[in-house]
């Protein structure tokens, strides 16, 4: 606890930025929306599709888990085979996989699947009703488990030799840290999320650097400006301009297009545009028109917007 009384005035204004800047990180990963990977070639087509019915959500937590076990089987089968002789290059390409399935499984038993549970949970996120927002998940053993297990891969990741890594899968491999550490920052203790709250953004940037057309680190960059309220740093209009900036790919996986198109959706919505919003929102709609926080904002649209 602070004494303010016993601070200097520079002090005060340090101690408040500091706080500010905490409160609006710690938004950052009460955020519901997940972002993913830009590089096509390191995620094969069973986990393409396993992150299609994540998104879809019309499988129950059982059923993905079945699907999820089965993935694992095949990943370690092939992992056994080649960890002894792969380069390093070859090591960090499978080690994101397997990272990468923990990370979707977690965010499996991380989604919400009622509408009216979504308009509740982001009715708390815009009245700045943090500490609430957790309970809308009652899977939390789960998810830290999944994500723990993500994060543990990614270390092996950093183990190798980073020389012998091409920039762009050092990007992936930053970049879903970067959000791996985003939802355990939530789930566990706040002395683990004061401790690594700064590092959500940090390796999201180190992502761009290293590959400026990354799209997950990106957004997860501007996510602050796009969900916070205004009081903590929300700048929708801001996060619009960078957005149409940024070096989109050519070839946009169906969940970069969508996170894009649902961001500019909530952006819009934020900024009282109900044309352009309900115009992304149902290109969003389009591409995984089942998923509950798309048809959560398609039904606060239709009772007048936010």
């Amino acid at each position: 606890k602070y004494n303010l009384k016993r601070i200097d005035f520079f002090s005060k204004i340090a101690y408040i930025h500091n706080v500010m800047s905490y409160i609006q990180k710690l938004i950052l990963v009460l955020l519901v929306v997940p972002f993913f990977f830009s590089a096509q070639a390191l995620l094969p087509s069973q986990l393409e599709e396993f992150i299609n019915q994540m998104y879809l959500q019309q499988k129950s937590d059982s059923q993905m888990a079945e699907d999820y076990s089965q993935l694992v089987s095949e990943f370690n089968q092939e992992w056994v085979q080649i960890k002894e002789s792969a380069t390093s290059e070859e090591k960090a390409k499978f080690l994101i996989r397997l990272a990468s399935l923990e990370y979707y499984m977690g965010r499996v038993y991380q989604s919400i699947d009622s509408v009216q549970t979504e308009i509740n949970k982001n009715a708390a996120l815009r009245a700045g009703r943090l500490k609430s927002l957790i309970d809308f998940h009652t899977s939390r053993e789960s998810i830290v488990k999944h994500h723990e297990a993500a994060l543990a891969h990614i270390q092996k990741i950093q183990d190798l030799q980073e020389s012998e890594i091409p920039n762009e899968i050092l990007a992936e491999t930053y970049a879903l840290k970067s959000e791996v550490l985003n939802q355990l920052c939530l789930f566990k203790s706040i002395d683990y999320s004061i401790k690594n709250f700064s590092y959500v953004d940090r390796y999201a940037r180190k992502a761009l650097e290293l590959n400026p057309y990354n799209i997950r680190a990106f957004l997860m960059v501007v996510s602050a400006w796009i969900y916070c309220p205004p009081i903590y740093g929300g700048k929708p209009a801001k996060a619009l301009e960078q957005m149409d900036k940024f070096n989109w790919p050519e070839n946009l996986r169906s969940e970069d297009r969508y996170n894009y198109l649902l961001s500019k959706a909530y952006c819009y919505m934020r900024l009282k545009d109900e044309t352009k919003a309900t115009d992304f929102l149902t290109k969003a709609l389009s591409i995984y028109p089942t998923n509950a926080f798309s048809n959560a904002m398609k039904t606060i649209m239709e009772q007048g917007g936010f």
